[in-house]
């Protein structure tokens, strides 16, 4: 078994327009132990990715200036293609199209808004093969 690598030596990049779920992104995988950083467009976002080493995205689906969907394609080329990508959107979506996102590559979860923190703190863990932080067990003596 492979050692677990520690959270903060990861970074995770949010790329969302609504900037009160960036910092709420950005507070709760601070307090997880990540590095984070977050673009409130795709255009920047994907700016950041050329010149930084990011190791997950979580990436809003529905933005102006560049979609999730059109930064998600720009993302599937050349060195970014093995970047995991969470998308998460308050797009009200069919079975048939939140399974079109979820086999795009790249794409290892797709969670709707409101987001539930803990599936998608355990999702980013289990991507990336992390320690999650120690929490109090209220049922522990």
């Amino acid at each position: 078994m492979s050692e677990k690598a520690k959270p903060q030596d990861k970074q995770i990049l949010v790329i969302d327009d609504d900037e009160s779920i960036c910092m709420y992104l950005k507070a709760l995988f601070e307090l997880e132990g990540f590095k984070v950083e977050f673009m409130n467009n795709g255009e920047d976002g994907v700016a950041f990715v050329d010149k930084n080493k990011v190791d997950m995205i979580i990436l809003d689906w529905m933005m102006p200036i560049l979609s999730g969907f059109e930064v998600l394609k720009l993302l599937q080329k050349d060195d970014h293609k093995g970047i995991p990508v969470v998308v998460i959107t308050a797009r009200v979506t069919d079975d048939s199209t939140a399974d079109m996102i979820r086999n795009e590559m790249n794409v290892v979860g797709f969670v709707p808004k409101p987001i539930k923190h803990d599936e998608l703190i355990t999702l980013v863990h289990e991507t990336l093969d992390t320690i999650p932080r120690q929490r109090k067990d209220s049922t522990a003596s």
